[in-house]
């Protein structure tokens, strides 16, 4: 099976999957309430915890000063019935005034002295200070959830989508263009679109230089892409397969992230100029814009594939689904035969140069059928560089001249439509000479009227 990726996940086309939803600010409005009730049990376990330590704290100093006031009440005991055994009042009382010249006193005062005692108001306003404290913290904590998750989520929802979630549409194999011949005119060719993440890339001016070498485009316009505030910005849509190898391994080797890889399709055009005002070309959007791309833009271009891709906050890829299956457009058979298409480009511009004349163009048909087997005009353009030439020189001439009505017309007489749409399933043998398989190559070759016609590699 078929297999496509987007930057450096591969994917297989076809397999269904679930649908990504993001799980950013989808919370419930239960866990809102659990929370509420654990920010409130938390609050009241410190402070039964802190009102414990200070109790046992109040009990142990309580208790020392007890044990000090007791020991100090039995050592007085003690000392005064010492001294009532040693000495008597009286005995006492003449030592101090004969020989110590003491005065006694009228009277004699004892002063109990107390241990320091804490207040306890001042402790119960602080518990009250820091509960309070504790609920108005809990209460703006469980605002902001409410705000965040109720409120505002719808805001939040798609903020987190745009950063997390993109749909990109691949462009499908468009069909091959054949002459009658089975010659391909115009076919796809594997490619790399190339898209830039500016919120998660690094090292920009790094990205600037290697883009603009690989790619050979201008700094400026490659900063103006790189610079823009956007998680998704296309760079290229239509790479080659090495110059993108190249980007990717130079971009890794100077770790230099951001840059979003998607295989797609491009268009190549192997015979140049060789009816190019017939066959006309397609944009970077994979639509034809001129000539038989567009007039049949729709059996050739097929259906698009649409896939949804997740990323994270690293920028990487983690989940891709494809929402919407797409198919490759039908082969187109003309009834252009590209080697007398060849001869007749070549007479028209030998004839314009040998007359002198301002242009020219010729018309043949096959007058038993009335297909058109050529029709050569000396302006042409490069349909691999369309974007070069000029809306003179894509004007299909045969077809938007005007005619004076006369005898001109007799020559038209049982003409048919120039282009005959032939489905792919036409049941003509081709030979080697029509074989276009996806890793077909594209080279400009130019049909040879006198042999047989080459084939792309």
């Amino acid at each position: 099976m078929e297999r496509q990726r987007i930057g450096t996940i591969s994917y297989p086309i076809g397999q269904t999957r679930r649908r990504v939803r993001t799980e950013a600010s989808t919370w419930p409005h239960t866990t809102i309430l659990v929370l509420l009730v654990a920010l409130i049990i938390a609050g009241l376990s410190l402070l039964y915890l802190w009102q414990g330590t200070m109790i046992r704290d109040l009990t142990a100093q309580r208790e020392s000063a007890q044990a000090t006031l007791t020991s100090t009440e039995e050592v007085n005991r003690w000392l005064e019935f010492k001294i009532d055994q040693v000495f008597s009042l009286a005995r006492v009382s003449r030592i101090a005034r004969e020989e110590l010249h003491m005065v006694e006193p009228s009277t004699i005062h004892y002063v109990q002295i107390d241990p320091p005692q804490k207040e306890t108001g001042k402790t119960g306003r602080r518990v009250l200070i820091l509960a309070l404290i504790l609920a108005a913290a809990a209460l703006l904590i469980v605002g902001r959830l409410v705000e965040l998750q109720v409120v505002e989520h719808e805001h939040w929802l798609a903020a987190a989508s745009a950063m997390q979630e993109r749909t990109v549409e691949l462009l499908p194999r468009r069909g091959t263009i054949y002459d009658r011949n089975g010659v391909p005119l115009a076919f796809d060719v594997k490619a790399v679109a190339i898209a830039i993440d500016s919120f998660n890339m690094t090292k920009p001016e790094t990205l600037v230089t290697i883009l603009s070498e690989e790619l050979g485009r201008s700094r400026e316009d490659l900063r103006a892409l790189l610079y823009r505030q956007s998680y998704f910005t296309w760079i290229d849509r239509t790479v080659d397969l090495e110059a993108a190898k190249a980007i990717e391994r130079r971009a890794k080797d100077a770790f230099a992230y951001g840059l979003i890889f998607i295989d797609t399709w491009k268009r190549c055009y192997p015979q140049g100029t060789l009816a190019s005002n017939i066959i006309g070309f397609v944009g970077t959007d994979g639509h034809g814009l001129e000539g038989v791309e567009l007039a049949f833009d729709e059996v050739l271009s097929g259906a698009s594939t649409t896939i949804h891709v997740l990323k994270g906050a690293d920028g990487r890829t983690y989940r891709t689904e494809t929402i919407e299956e797409g198919a490759p457009g039908e082969d187109l058979y003309l009834t252009i035969d590209s080697r007398v298409q060849f001869a007749c480009e070549e007479e028209i511009d030998n004839g314009v140069a040998r007359f002198r004349a301002n242009t020219g163009f010729i018309v043949l048909l096959d007058p038993v059928t009335g297909d058109v087997l050529a029709m050569a005009q000396d302006r042409r353009y490069d349909l691999n560089r369309f974007w070069t030439s000029t809306a003179e020189d894509r004007r299909n001439l045969a077809v938007s001249f005007l005619f004076e009505p006369g005898s001109s017309f007799k020559a038209f007489t049982g003409w048919r439509p120039s282009i005959a749409e032939r489905s792919a399933r036409r049941t003509r043998s081709t030979g080697t000479t029509g074989s276009v398989s996806p890793d077909t190559r594209c080279t400009t070759q130019i049909t040879n009227p006198s042999g047989p016609s080459p084939s792309p590699r």
